[in-house]
């Protein structure tokens, strides 16, 4: 597999396209990439020296979001993502990126049967919409919906403690409840 192919695909796809009309062109796009950094590194603290299928995690990430948009974006997205990666990847791999798409949203309270790579997946997304980037989603929201800076302010004083303890609960990992924590 070829990830520097796969990542310019990616950004053939969604660089220079907007997910919604209050985000920015191309942030599906970066935020794919970063989640992939993300997902790497708890790949890597959770199982050092089994870095045999970081591809194929890198690759779902850089696409799992390629479909946002158009829900339910995780089932596009995997459709979408089997038509780009088809000349790319084996027909095993592009079964495993695609089914961590499709699942990257699925959270239940018993996820025993969910693979490890779908779980670090979902822990580095949420993971990543949370810190700098959620504060920038934020304001930007506000900004494009005729809101004030008082709207987004206020959203973090009365909100904003609620919206991630929600999100926590929907973590999988230890250490991704440690890294949410600390962000």
């Amino acid at each position: 597999m070829d990830i520097k192919l796969i990542q310019e695909k990616a950004y053939k796809l969604m660089g220079t396209r907007k997910a919604h009309l209050e985000r920015e062109v191309g942030g599906i796009y970066y935020h794919g990439q970063r989640c992939a950094n993300i997902a790497i590194k708890l790949r890597d603290y959770i199982f050092p020296n089994y870095d045999f299928n970081d591809d194929i995690i890198k690759a779902a990430c850089y696409f799992h979001d390629c479909a946002k948009g158009i829900e339910p974006h995780p089932k596009y997205g995997a459709v979408v993502a089997k038509e780009a990666l088809v000349e790319l990847v084996t027909d095993k791999e592009l079964d495993l990126i695609c089914d961590i798409i499709a699942k990257h949203k699925d959270r239940n309270l018993d996820n025993s049967n969910t693979s490890d790579y779908i779980k670090i997946v979902q822990d580095a997304d949420l993971i990543e919409h949370f810190g700098i980037y959620e504060i920038w989603m934020c304001f930007q929201y506000y900004s494009h919906t005729n809101g004030s800076l008082e709207d987004a302010i206020k959203f973090y004083e009365e909100k904003h403690s609620i919206h991630t303890t929600k999100f926590r609960k929907l973590l999988n990992l230890d250490i991704s409840k440690k890294i949410f924590d600390e962000k």
